[in-house]
């Protein structure tokens, strides 16, 4: 049941990366109605102190700097095997995809910067690497519930949120990439979840210890 959850979100995902990739491609009325209707919404909340804000979360959140917290979040759950290997070559065929389509694709950035960036548009490389930072941090983290895990969790998802609002807001990015960017790694995340992934020994592992821990405890 949860392999068939998996593919179809993948199949959903896939759809809308198409759609928007297709409408890009042909110039469709339908994008463009999308990145200026969203670009007039936030352009409603411009100021100088949120602008400087948003310089300050779109440079944090450079691929680089999200590649280097990646390979950091490796390498402590190495002892995780398979499961960290699956999840690795998640993180860096998905992001190195994303280039190739980017170069492919050859769009070109919005116009009028609040902070200048440079290189082609679609889809977003900023924002992939952080939605799959993202993404590879849930799944180490899918069967702890203290409330440590569950503060790194929000804080992540946050900081994932605000970081693809800044690509919007500083138009170093159309709305349109952005969405395509959580498009591709959504599909690319459940794609893995479906054929690579064995949830299964997961949630075995998980009441294995679990179990062990009551077992000290009483």
């Amino acid at each position: 049941m949860f392999k068939k959850h998996s593919f179809f979100a993948t199949a959903l995902f896939v759809i809308s990366f198409l759609f928007l990739t297709i409408g890009v491609l042909t110039n469709a009325s339908v994008i463009h109605y999308l990145d200026n209707a969203l670009f007039n919404l936030v352009a409603l909340t411009y100021s100088p102190w949120l602008t400087t804000i948003m310089i300050y979360i779109t440079s944090i959140g450079s691929p680089l700097i999200v590649t280097t917290l990646a390979v950091v979040l490796f390498i402590l759950n190495r002892h995780k095997g398979r499961k960290t290997l699956i999840l690795f070559s998640f993180y860096f065929s998905t992001s190195g995809l994303a280039l190739l389509l980017k170069l492919i694709i050859h769009r070109q950035r919005p116009s009028f910067q609040l902070f200048s960036d440079t290189g082609l548009s679609f889809p977003s490389g900023h924002s992939i690497c952080m939605i799959l930072l993202l993404l590879i941090l849930f799944s180490f983290l899918s069967h702890r519930k203290d409330i440590f895990s569950t503060l790194i969790k929000y804080m992540a998802s946050i900081w994932t949120f605000l970081l693809l609002v800044s690509r919007i807001y500083l138009r170093d990015h159309y709305p349109t990439d952005i969405l395509a960017s959580i498009s591709l790694a959504m599909a690319s995340y459940f794609f893995i979840k479906t054929f690579a992934l064995d949830n299964s020994a997961d949630e075995i592992t998980s009441n294995q210890g679990q179990s062990v821990l009551s077992q000290k405890k009483s």
